[in-house]
């Protein structure tokens, strides 16, 4: 499963456990982040692309570094 995010301006594709370099987030390390700028989500066959954004869909991300 993977999905496509927008941050800061910026589109990444991402998976669970798997480390992001993005610009710096005003979360300090150790707090969660919840993106709600999904753009599409893939989990084997099923494709689901957001128009401009998936209904509902949430990426949530740890901070481990600034």
């Amino acid at each position: 499963m993977y999905a496509v995010i927008e941050l800061g301006g910026k589109q990444y594709k991402v998976s669970a456990g798997q480390l992001l370099d993005v610009e710096r987030l005003p979360e300090a390390t150790g707090e969660q982040v919840e993106v709600d700028q999904v753009l599409i989500v893939v989990d084997g066959q099923d494709v689901n692309v957001g128009m401009p954004l998936v209904d509902g869909a949430t990426v949530r991300a740890t901070v481990t570094g600034q």
